[in-house]
């Protein structure tokens, strides 16, 4: 028998070979290091900037810490780098523009008559010839609870204050910002209404947004109370839109000559 065992080695046999069984942990280092290499660096993010829709504005606490006469202008939005005027194109930087902190006469005169429409507006003392005066055929009107397009809409909200409210009264008001070309004004206010019915009082502080044409009609109005942004969700997009489009039915713009 080992003779035959000595003849099979010499026949040219190879011995066992002796098996190695690598690591788990081993293996998985490899492979992850494999994969660090083939990887390709990552990319640097790229972040894109949208200019905000609506205005940022203070909060009804830093104005009221704003002493009388002082300039306020640090939240508001800026504004484009050119805007286009006829064929012209007019320079943001020669816009003539004041606050309470430095007077304009031009633009205090040019804004004395739309101050006092608005304030008229705003109590609750609406006519026709108001409207009719300052109020452009497509102004947008813009409030927490409406989104009003044209005339009759836009209208139909203050003739609606009218009706609603007893007593709509003024308690404080101040301009943060006015300018010319493009013709911008931006106040704050606060208002005190009292429902005709139950005689329940309520006090709104709100900051105004309005836009003027060349004519100094109005074309665009956005009501933000305690400076909040207006809402944006489909749903209450949906409700304030569907309201601006009732609220004609029930509370008509007043015919001329007539009184709401």
């Amino acid at each position: 028998m080992s003779s035959s065992r000595s003849e099979s080695n010499d026949d040219g046999a190879l011995p066992p070979t002796a098996i190695v069984h690598e690591s788990p942990h081993v293996h998985r280092a490899q492979s992850r290091s494999d994969t660090e290499r083939s990887a390709s660096p990552p990319r640097s993010p790229t972040i894109t900037r949208h200019p905000a829709r609506l205005l940022s504005l203070p909060t009804p606490h830093l104005v009221g810490s704003i002493a009388s006469g002082a300039h306020y202008a640090g939240a508001l939005s800026p504004p484009h780098n050119h805007l286009e005027h006829g064929d012209a194109m007019v320079s943001v930087h020669h816009r003539r523009s004041f606050s309470r902190g430095g007077h304009d006469l031009a633009v205090e005169q040019a804004y004395s008559t739309v101050l006092a429409d608005l304030e008229q507006l705003f109590c609750g003392r609406v006519t026709y010839e108001i409207l009719d005066r300052r109020f452009a055929e497509d102004i947008q009107f813009e409030s927490p609870w409406s989104k009003c397009v044209g005339f009759a809409e836009a209208g139909s909200q203050f003739v609606a204050l009218k009706k609603l409210y007893a007593k709509c009264e003024r308690r404080q008001f101040r301009i943060l910002s006015a300018s010319l070309k493009p013709n911008e004004l931006v106040f704050s206010h606060i208002q005190v209404y009292t429902l005709r019915i139950f005689g329940t009082k309520r006090i709104v502080t709100s900051f105004v947004h309005v836009d003027l044409d060349d004519e100094f009609k109005i074309v665009r109005i956005v009501d933000q109370w305690d400076g909040e942004e207006l809402p944006a969700s489909r749903g209450m997009l949906w409700l304030r839109k569907f309201q601006g489009k009732v609220t004609p039915w029930f509370f008509p713009v007043p015919k001329r000559g007539s009184v709401a």
